[in-house]
C-alpha cells in the first residue's frame, strides 16, 4: 500500500494517507502536502527542524501538526525530505517529529503549488482493518 494518493476536489488539494501506526500515518501526511508544493526526491535531508504539537484530540493533532510543515515552507522556506515523528501521546495528544530538509532553492526546486491552510472541512481519521486512515483537504 503506498503512503497516501490524491483525491478529486473542485477547488482544493485532497488526499488520503495510510498507516499501520498513527506515526506512520502522521508522516505519509507530511509527505502528501509536502508533495503538493514540490518534488521531495529533489529536496536533501541536510537541515534538522523539530516540531512539537499539543491539541485537543487526533484530529486536531493532525491539524497542527500538518500547519507547522505549511508554516516552515512559508514562514522559513524550508522544504522538507524526511520526516520522523520521534513521540506521540493520544491519551496528552502531543507529538514530537524531527524533519530533515533544506532551504528552497529556485535553481533546484520547482514550486508547484502555494499552500494556503488544512482545512477541518472532511478532516477525518479513523482506523482501519490494516491500520489508520486520514483524509485531509488543503486550501489552495
Amino acid at each position: 500500500m503506498d503512503g497516501y494518493k490524491y483525491l478529486e476536489h473542485t477547488a482544493d488539494a485532497k488526499f488520503e494517507a495510510f498507516g499501520q501506526t498513527y506515526e506512520e500515518l502522521f508522516e505519509n501526511c507530511a509527505y502528501a502536502v509536502e508533495n503538493l508544493v514540490v518534488d521531495t526526491s529533489k529536496v536533501e535531508p541536510t537541515v534538522l527542524k523539530k516540531i512539537n504539537v499539543a491539541s485537543n484530540d487526533v484530529n486536531s493533532l493532525l491539524y497542527d501538526f500538518l500547519e507547522e510543515i505549511i508554516f516552515l515552507i512559508d514562514a522559513e522556506l524550508f522544504l522538507v525530505s524526511k520526516v520522523s515523528i520521534v513521540e506521540m501521546d493520544l491519551e496528552e495528544n502531543t507529538l514530537f517529529a524531527k524533519v530533515f530538509g533544506e532551504e528552497i532553492d529556485s535553481s533546484k526546486h520547482e514550486l508547484k503549488n502555494n499552500l494556503k491552510a488544512v482545512t477541518y472541512n472532511e478532516m477525518k481519521v479513523e482506523k482501519t482493518d490494516s491500520g489508520y486512515k486520514a483524509t485531509v483537504v488543503i486550501d489552495l
